[in-house]
């Protein structure tokens, strides 16, 4: 079952789902079929600006406090959740197959799928 909460900020609709999954999660732990999405509406420059932050973020991490052993870490990482995306991905998919019918709208892609560009440094 699809459940869409919508509301002004401030009403509740952030604690009443993480009650709700929490409780989904103390019937099982190990369950992969619940997940959050965030959604907010944004005006174009809140936007190109929590870009840029990002952006400085992003460098502030990989160019000044980066090294080797946080590199294989990451790589570790990035490995693990490639092979959680390709083993869950037909659920995420049907999931917002679900969500898109409502709107009569539907997928053209997968959801999500591991990522294919690597980065490469001189």
């Amino acid at each position: 079952m699809l459940k869409i909460f919508i509301g002004p900020n401030g009403f509740g609709k952030t604690y009443e789902l993480e009650k709700i999954k929490k409780s989904l999660f103390e019937e099982d732990n190990n369950r992969k079929d619940v997940i959050m999405l965030g959604s907010e509406l944004v005006y174009a420059d809140e936007m190109k600006d929590t870009v840029n932050n990002s952006f400085l973020m992003d460098y502030i991490i990989t160019e000044l406090l980066i090294d080797d052993e946080l590199v294989n870490i990451q790589k570790q990482f990035e490995n693990k959740l490639d092979t959680l995306i390709k083993d869950n991905s037909d659920m995420y998919n049907e999931l917002m197959d679900e969500t898109l019918k409502l709107n009569s709208h539907k997928r053209t892609k997968d959801v999500i799928a591991p990522q294919k560009l690597e980065n490469i440094k001189n």
